[in-house]
C-alpha cells in the first residue's frame, strides 16, 4: 500500500492523499487560508529524496519494482533517478495490462508478469475490488476488521513466482541497487528469494511493513528487520504511518540502507 498518488482514482470520499499530489490551484488556497488563521502544511517526508542522500541520482542505476501496480511507483523512481532502469514486477492480469500500455511511454520501465518469492512454483492470487491490495495471502480477521472496504475478494488468479536471485542470473546479472517491495504481506518471501542479491548489490531496501496482520501468515515488521539486519542494513526512516480510528498503528513505509551509507 505505498503511499504516492496511485490510488487515487480509487480512494472513497473519507481517504486523504499526500499533499504533494494536490493540485497547485488548491494547494495556494490552503496555504492562504492556513496562513490567515497563523497555520502551516508540513511537508511529508520523501523516501525518494531521501534514497538521493545514498545514491548518486545521476547514475544508472538499476531498481527491482516488487508489486508495481500500474507502475505508479517506477514513474516516481524515474523523477529522481532518471537514467535508470526499472524492472516492475506485476503478476495480476489487469493491473499488468495497464502497467505494460504506461511503460510504453517509458523505455527505462520493464514490465515482468511475475510474483516474487522464495521459490519459483505456481500460486493463487487473492485478487480484491480494490486492486493494489490483492495479495497471495488472504485476508485475516483482523484484515476484515480494519481494510474490509480495501480487501474485499473479487476472484482468484494463478500466477507463477519467480525469486529475485533466479531471475537475477537468468537475466545475465544486470546491475542491481534499489529494491522496493509492496506485496501486502508477502515481502518476507521475496526477500529469501533475493539472499544473492542482497548481499552483493542492493544498497536500499524500500518495503511496506506490517504492525498488525491483516493477510493470514503475513510477515510482521520485526521479522523484516532481522532478516535485513542479517545482509548489512539498518532502517533509515519509517514514512505514511497508517493507523485506525482506534488509534492501532496498521503498517507503515521502510527505507533500508547498507550500514556503511548510513549517516555516522
Amino acid at each position: 500500500m505505498l503511499y504516492i498518488s496511485k490510488v487515487a482514482n480509487q480512494l472513497p470520499s473519507n481517504e486523504t492523499l499526500p499533499f504533494f499530489a494536490v493540485p497547485k490551484a488548491v494547494k495556494a488556497f490552503l496555504h492562504a487560508f492556513l496562513k490567515r488563521y497563523n497555520r502551516q502544511i508540513v511537508p511529508i517526508r520523501s523516501p525518494f529524496a531521501d534514497m538521493r542522500r545514498f545514491i548518486d541520482p545521476n547514475q544508472g542505476v538499476g531498481i527491482v519494482d516488487g508489486g508495481a501496480h500500474y507502475g505508479e511507483i517506477s514513474i516516481e523512481f524515474l523523477k529522481i533517478f532518471p537514467n535508470a532502469t526499472i524492472y516492475a514486477f506485476e503478476p495480476e492480469t489487469n493491473a499488468f495490462n495497464r502497467l505494460r500500455e504506461r511503460a510504453r511511454s517509458y523505455k527505462a520501465i520493464h514490465p515482468i508478469k511475475n510474483a516474487l518469492g522464495s521459490t519459483c512454483r505456481s500460486m493463487e492470487l487473492y485478487v480484491n475490488r480494490f486492486d493494489v491490495t490483492s495479495s497471495l495471502l488472504p485476508r485475516s480477521e483482523l484484515g476484515e476488521k480494519y481494510t474490509s472496504w480495501k480487501t474485499e475478494l473479487d476472484h482468484v488468479e494463478m500466477v507463477h513466482l519467480t525469486t529475485l536471485d533466479h531471475w537475477w542470473s537468468e537475466m545475465g546479472n544486470p546491475a542491481i541497487e534499489i529494491l522496493k517491495l509492496d506485496l501486502q504481506g508477502w515481502e518476507l518471501e521475496a526477500l529469501k528469494g533475493a539472499a544473492y542479491l542482497l548481499k552483493s548489490s542492493i544498497l536500499a531496501v524500500f518495503i511496506e511493513i506490517s504492525f498488525a496482520a491483516l493477510y493470514q501468515n503475513s510477515c510482521a515488521y520485526y521479522q523484516i528487520g532481522a532478516l535485513l539486519g542479517e545482509y548489512g542494513f539498518e532502517l533509515y526512516q519509517l514514512y505514511h504511518l497508517r493507523t485506525d480510528q482506534d488509534g492501532r498503528l496498521l503498517y507503515a513505509d521502510a527505507l533500508f540502507c547498507k550500514s556503511e551509507l548510513m549517516p555516522s
